[in-house]
């Protein structure tokens, strides 16, 4: 009978040594799944925040281009404006050099008929 209870005893304790192994090996198991799912979520997050700054990035491209494309455009226009500037100034230059000709040779002449006048006297 006593070796009958000390085998109770011996079965019980293995019996309560497998179901501390076993809430042991659960609890483990289920920290190990709440951190898998912890870092997937922080995974995600970061996924989401790189995807986001690869857009903000491509925003910033964009206007980068539209804004050399601005000055492009605007240089561009200050340059024909010059030119047509140039252009206008060098046809009045001509006009006048003409102009200035045309009042030399009219001097002239008169000059020459003033001193033919002036012989005929």
């Amino acid at each position: 009978a006593a070796l009958e209870l000390q085998k109770e005893a011996a079965l019980t304790k293995v019996a309560r040594a497998a179901a501390e192994r076993d809430a042991t090996l659960r609890d483990a198991g289920i920290r190990h799944g709440q951190e898998l799912a912890a870092a997937a979520r922080r995974a995600d997050e970061a996924e989401v925040a790189a995807d986001r700054a690869n857009e903000n990035a491509a925003k910033a491209a964009r206007a980068r281009s539209a804004a050399d494309r601005d000055r492009e455009n605007e240089a561009a226009e200050q340059r024909a404006a010059h030119e047509r500037d140039l252009a206008i100034a060098q046809a009045d230059a001509s006009r006048l050099t003409g102009q200035l000709a045309a009042a030399e040779r009219e001097a002239r002449d008169a000059r020459a008929e003033a001193e033919a006048l002036a012989e005929d006297r």
